[in-house]
């Protein structure tokens, strides 16, 4: 059994990698729970590194069932192109950092993240920065808040948890979530 000890090995130490999307090959799987059950796994049929020069490092993800999507990286910003082809930020990825991001439907995201930390999912060490994201309309008002453990290996979270605002000015939990699985198929 040195084989699977020895992928084992190498895949954990790839996942501790830093730069957007190290953590993702063709078939990864990663599986997520919610309210105590399992959802249904995310697998990604297709990761490939792109050359963009005015990017430090770009990765084009094809997740099952879904179409292929570019993320890039500058410096301490994370980008995704658009289908019309520009470039749009999507998240801060540097630890200490404070963003505004306007969606499409007007509201604006304030990003705030806090310093990088390890955490192991399912054996695995996974490095990721805590990220708390506010939306709010257009006139200020804030609507919901995620608090989450954004992983640039993974381009996604660990482990989150929704908020809505509630009567007295705080927020109500109303959706957690957490990465209990990050396999490969045809490898566990």
């Amino acid at each position: 059994m040195l084989i699977p000890r020895l992928s084992l090995f190498l895949f954990a130490t790839f996942l501790a990698a830093d730069p957007i999307g190290s953590g993702l090959a063709d078939g990864t799987r990663l599986v997520y729970e919610s309210a105590g059950a399992s959802q249904p796994p995310w697998i990604y049929d297709s990761v490939r590194v792109v050359q963009r020069a005015e990017f430090d490092r770009c990765v084009m993800v094809t997740r099952r069932e879904q179409t292929p999507r570019e993320h890039c990286a500058r410096g301490d910003t994370l980008f995704v192109r658009q289908a019309s082809g520009a470039y749009v930020v999507r998240r801060p990825l540097g630890p200490r950092m404070e963003m505004d991001v306007p969606t499409a439907s007007g509201d604006v995201l304030y990003y705030t993240t806090g310093d990088a930390d390890v955490r192991e999912v399912a054996g695995v060490s996974v490095s990721f920065l805590p990220t708390t994201i506010v939306t709010r309309t257009s006139e200020g008002v804030a609507t919901r808040r995620l608090r989450e453990q954004y992983a640039t290996s993974l381009l996604t979270a660990l482990w989150g948890v929704f908020e809505q605002p509630d009567s007295t000015g705080g927020w109500t939990p109303s959706r957690e979530f957490q990465l209990v699985e990050i396999a490969r198929e045809g490898r566990d």
